[in-house]
């Protein structure tokens, strides 16, 4: 991740690639919690105006924003939650449970890129790991 160059894109996007590539494992808490800490340290030195903050707490506030949207990605796209969370619930909760001070116009941009787009998640990975080997094996049978 420390590599990993994400200057200029947004902490969505960022979060986007870094779930792509890394993979974090969703079962457990202390490597996920690891990995969100690393890319919003490194996020925030990419950016470093991001969020008019030191740099400790611009990373502070980008990793608790990454739990908010990982929060909002579940909620937004998991079948069983069948009361959806509003734009205005999401961004209420980010500035005040969070006691976050980040700008309205940013919270409801991500809401609305985290709802049209799914985070990619180990399970669409897996997914996607099954599909291919069933393809591969389908294709071995042909042959």
């Amino acid at each position: 991740i420390n590599a990993e160059y994400m200057g200029g894109c947004q902490l969505d996007e960022g979060l986007r690639k870094c779930l792509v590539r890394f993979q974090p494992d969703y079962s457990s808490t202390s490597g996920r919690r690891r990995i969100l800490k690393v890319f919003a340290r490194r996020f925030c030195r990419c950016n470093p105006h991001f969020f008019q903050q030191s740099e400790d707490e611009a990373a502070e506030t980008a990793y608790l924003l990454c739990f908010a949207m990982l929060m909002l990605n579940t909620d937004a796209h998991n079948n069983h939650v069948h009361n959806k969370m509003t734009k205005q619930q999401f961004c209420a909760y980010v500035s005040s449970s969070l006691n976050l001070s980040v700008n309205i116009k940013y919270l409801e941009g991500l809401y609305e890129r985290i709802s049209k787009r799914e985070l990619p998640s180990q399970s669409q990975q897996s997914l996607r790991r099954t599909s291919v080997r069933t393809m591969l094996t389908t294709l071995c049978r042909l042959f």
